[in-house]
């Protein structure tokens, strides 16, 4: 059998993470801040100074996102699989690996599970045009669900709601701190 390979650009995780961590204590905060203090009489100034605030804010996690994306390489010879990234990181896959897609109801990315007997790893990918490709790249027999996928599957969701928490939170904080 020859080599095959499947290239696809991947978020790294760890950014991802801690840009929404700053995005979400730090940001989001000091825009409801701005937007109190600004004391705008006129309803479609309001506006236009929200859209503004969180342009910003989410503007910000997604450049961090965009701009610490790694390419991870899948690649196939023989009988094993390994996953390579741009920093020379390798994880060759033992043959009980099993793994996972999730597309989220999105048009836009997926999430790859892989898991062995020591790890699991994430990959969410923008290339939804290579999911039908990493889907044929692995066996069939080796697609399982896990614990795991319970976490990853309604992580987006959960953090949607933080967000939401988050922003009433602050909100009611700032009406009451400033007594408007």
């Amino acid at each position: 059998m020859k080599n095959q390979e499947i290239k696809i650009d991947s978020f790294n995780v760890k950014y991802s993470f801690w840009a929404s961590i700053i995005t979400i204590f730090i940001l989001f905060p000091m825009a409801l801040l701005v937007l109190k203090s600004g004391n705008i009489k006129n309803t479609a100034s309001q506006t236009q100074l929200i859209i503004l605030l969180l342009s910003m804010t989410f503007g910000f996690l997604i450049i961090i996102m965009k701009s610490k994306m790694k390419k991870v390489y899948f690649i196939k010879s023989d009988e094993n699989i390994l996953i390579k990234d741009e920093h020379h990181t390798e994880i060759k896959l033992d043959k009980n690996f099993n793994y996972n897609l999730y597309n989220y109801n999105s048009k836009k990315a997926f999430m790859i599970r892989i898991s062995d007997e020591n790890k699991s790893y994430f990959y969410l990918s923008p290339n939804m045009h290579l999911k039908n490709d990493i889907e044929a790249f692995f066996p069939a027999s080796n697609k399982k669900k896990i614990r795991m996928d319970f976490y990853a599957q309604y992580f987006p969701i959960i953090l949607c709601l933080f967000y939401y928490i988050c922003f009433v939170c602050c909100f009611c904080y700032l009406e009451i701190s400033m007594g408007v």
